[in-house]
C-alpha cells in the first residue's frame, strides 16, 4: 500500500445541476472502479453546503492515475460536469499514513 495515492477532489456546484453532477460523476465513478488500477471511488456531498462535493479516488500509483485521466468515461465526464462547476475544482493528492479500509 506504499505506493498508493489518494486523490481528494474538492468541486463546488451550481445548485440547479446539483443531479446532473451527482449522475454523471456516478457513471465516472462506476466505470472507475472496473480500471485495474483502481481501489476506491467514493463521492462525497457536503451536509450544510449541498453544492460541495468532495471526490476520494484511491489508485496504485501514479500510472494508474494517468491511465485513468486517457480513459473515454473520463472525458465524458470531464465535458459533462465542468460546466457544472461553480469554480475549478481542487485536487490534493495524499499518501496513506493509516487505513483500515484498503487491503492490498
Amino acid at each position: 500500500m506504499s505506493s498508493t495515492i489518494i486523490k481528494n477532489v474538492e468541486i463546488f456546484v451550481y445548485p440547479e445541476h446539483i443531479a446532473t453532477f451527482i449522475e454523471a460523476t456516478k457513471k465516472n465513478a462506476m466505470a472507475t472502479r472496473n480500471e485495474p488500477g483502481n481501489l476506491r471511488f467514493e463521492i462525497h456531498q457536503s451536509v450544510t453546503d449541498p453544492t460541495l462535493f468532495f471526490l476520494w479516488e484511491a489508485y496504485v500509483d501514479q500510472g494508474a492515475i494517468e491511465s485513468h485521466k486517457a480513459t473515454a468515461h473520463y472525458a465524458t465526464w470531464r465535458t459533462i460536469a465542468e460546466p457544472l462547476m461553480r469554480s475549478p475544482r481542487k485536487s490534493l493528492d495524499c499518501k496513506i499514513i493509516f487505513s483500515d479500509q484498503l487491503k492490498s
